[in-house]
């Protein structure tokens, strides 16, 4: 690890010490021994589980910058980083063209903070080649020696270990922070060969040591999260069970007149088990099991109107929460390159219908004119993965809805032939809401991002409604884009293509799934 587990230490001692103080505060003198020794196993499966943690973070890391090197380097050397030497002139093409590389690459790849090519010289000492400026401080201007291009053939008097191993023909990784005048770093190797085979250079790429730090550690506090709440489980529930059981100990030493009592603390104390075995079965799908329920009480005949509105107010607020969870899970998926794509048959129109409709309600309830067209045959089945296309067409229709306060939200769907056995489906969005201004345009599609941050308590949402989107029409081969105008509203188009499939009753019964919810 880069670091010591200070965290994981910081909470056993915590949990430790949590145990202990609630023991005695209770009197649970005969259980403290066993509480702490169930907490310390707890801590003890807790520790591999963290450092696992910890380690799987570190070796995805690991694993993405080192691949990165290697193509780098690659590209340089067709560039002609070997015919390069202490004599080129600053404004040399070759040379030129390398740094335009190296400043696209930083441009384009968050994780990587700088990019540059060593090469030895005959008595060992290290100098370095093309190492083009880089925005640290990401405020559009290179400024400052630390900012600056550097010179060809400046020398570099750090010791890093793993460089030798570049120059050696490894691709080298060096997880130990290595400092020098331009910061802190994480840094991977990748040697760059001349027209002979020969090794003539190396290639590094830096990772920010504190970033490096921060990822890694974030990945520890999720898992110290996830054991953490465990342990406040386990300790909750031998507090209370130890605690009911010496008052109906208590109660039965007493006298017989609170023998009542003794039996109903031992009744409680079968309660509380029982609760707590419910509560943990529960807690791996609250939301189900809320809505569930919600839905139970909204069917009562009981229910004045009143209490109708509330049992519905909550309905809608698990349902949208329950979505963007879900839209966060699959925002995951995609990033980690997980998602899959499904192939499945499922009539076009009725599955783009349905999921429209659910937006009526809302739109009606904010007073805006919803319209809805079609221009799909009826008869018309498509093989793809439906439940992807109505998650997409519910973002484009629910973000329409929640930034239009008055006007009309209007949508269009229609399927053009390009070949035979293929379609290209359209989807139009057309609203009258708040619009986007010029200058935003590029934060739409950012994931985790309001174009107004006062949208966010005005509106909801988690900001990656658009984003998931357009990852998945990607994914799927199409293609989001949108027009927009400041106060007057704004237009979002789908692209999709999709093949044709024969249609019979078996592929309506495989697709109606996909119109349900």
């Amino acid at each position: 690890m880069v670091h010591p587990p200070w965290d994981f230490v910081a909470v056993a001692v915590l949990a430790l010490l949590v145990t202990w103080v609630v023991s005695r505060r209770a009197g649970l003198r005969r259980s403290r021994m066993l509480a702490s020794l169930l907490v310390l196993a707890g801590l003890g499966f807790g520790w591999f589980y963290v450092e696992a943690a910890g380690d799987r973070a570190a070796k995805d890391l690991e694993r993405l910058i080192s691949t990165m090197a290697p193509t780098y380097a690659a590209e340089l050397e067709l560039l002609g980083h070997a015919s390069l030497d202490s004599k080129t002139a600053p404004d040399d093409p070759r040379y030129l063209a390398m740094i335009e590389a190296e400043k696209r690459w930083l441009a384009s790849n968050k994780y990587v903070s700088d990019i540059y090519t060593f090469r030895r010289r005959a008595d060992g000492s290290v100098v370095l080649m093309v190492d083009s400026e880089t925005d640290y401080d990401h405020d559009g201007k290179y400024s400052g020696a630390r900012e600056g291009r550097t010179a060809i053939g400046e020398p570099y008097p750090q010791t890093i270990p793993d460089l030798d191993r570049a120059f050696a023909g490894e691709v080298a990784f060096d997880s130990t922070p290595n400092s020098d005048r331009w910061g802190t770093w994480i840094s991977s190797f990748a040697p760059m060969r001349d027209d002979a085979g020969r090794v003539d250079a190396v290639l590094g790429i830096d990772y920010d040591a504190f970033l490096w730090i921060e990822a890694i550690g974030r990945s520890r506090l999720d898992a110290l999260a996830v054991l953490s709440a465990v342990l406040a489980v386990i300790l909750t529930g031998l507090v209370s069970v130890a605690r009911l059981r010496r008052a109906a100990a208590e109660a039965e030493l007493r006298n017989t007149e609170l023998a009542t009592a003794r039996d109903a603390a031992l009744a409680a104390s079968r309660t509380k088990s029982q609760f707590l075995a419910s509560v943990s079965h529960e807690l791996r799908t609250p939301l189900h099991v809320f809505l569930g329920m919600n839905e139970l009480v909204l069917s009562s005949a009981n229910l004045d109107e009143k209490q109708r509105r509330h049992a519905a107010t909550a309905q809608r607020s698990a349902e949208g929460l329950l979505g963007m969870v879900d839209d966060l899970l699959d925002f995951a998926q995609l990033e980690a390159g997980k998602a899959a794509i499904e192939d499945e048959t499922f009539p076009l129109a009725a599955v783009l219908l349905a999921g429209a409709e659910r937006h009526r309600v809302a739109a009606e309830h904010k007073q805006l004119r919803f319209e809805v067209e079609s221009a799909i045959d009826d008869d018309l089945q498509v093989i793809g993965d439906g439940r992807r296309l109505r998650q997409i067409v519910r973002h484009l229709i629910g973000n329409a809805v929640k930034f239009t306060d008055a006007g009309e939200v209007r949508v269009r769907f229609a399927a053009e032939r390009v070949v035979y056995g293929k379609v290209e489906l359209a989807v139009e969005v057309r609203d009258t809401g708040i619009g986007i201004a010029p200058g935003k345009r590029e934060l739409v599609f950012e994931q985790f991002s309001q174009i107004d941050p006062s949208n966010t308590r005005r509106h909801g949402g988690t900001g990656i409604g658009l984003a998931l989107s357009r990852r998945l029409a990607e994914q799927m081969g199409g293609a989001i884009d949108f027009d927009s105008e400041l106060e007057r509203g704004s237009v979002f188009r789908l692209k999709l293509p999709l093949r044709t499939a024969p249609t019979s009753s078996a592929d309506r019964r495989l697709a109606q799934p996909l119109m349900e919810g």
